[in-house]
């Protein structure tokens, strides 16, 4: 999945993807570069783009996190004001 929306949006592509070995239930994907900029080019790309790119966006939130839908961080912050 990963490697499709880097080629899909021109992001440098991974060269390998696992999971951290820990005793924790959340385990955190981890991501290699070849170099600290593709790493860098990635993680900027992949910020900007995932809340638009379907692949991305359309995944679930983790019942941890208390997910907030694009655009509605303004409106709430607008809201407060008035």
């Amino acid at each position: 999945m990963l490697t499709k929306f880097a080629n899909g949006n021109s992001l440098p592509i991974p060269t390998k993807v696992h999971r951290h070995p820990c005793s924790s239930r959340f385990r955190p994907l981890k991501l290699q570069f070849d170099n600290k900029q593709d790493r860098d080019v990635f993680i900027k790309g992949f910020n900007k783009l995932r809340h638009t790119d379907p692949a991305i966006a359309t995944l679930p939130c983790p019942s941890w996190i208390h997910c907030v839908p694009p655009g509605s961080l303004s409106t709430t912050r607008t809201k407060k004001l008035e």
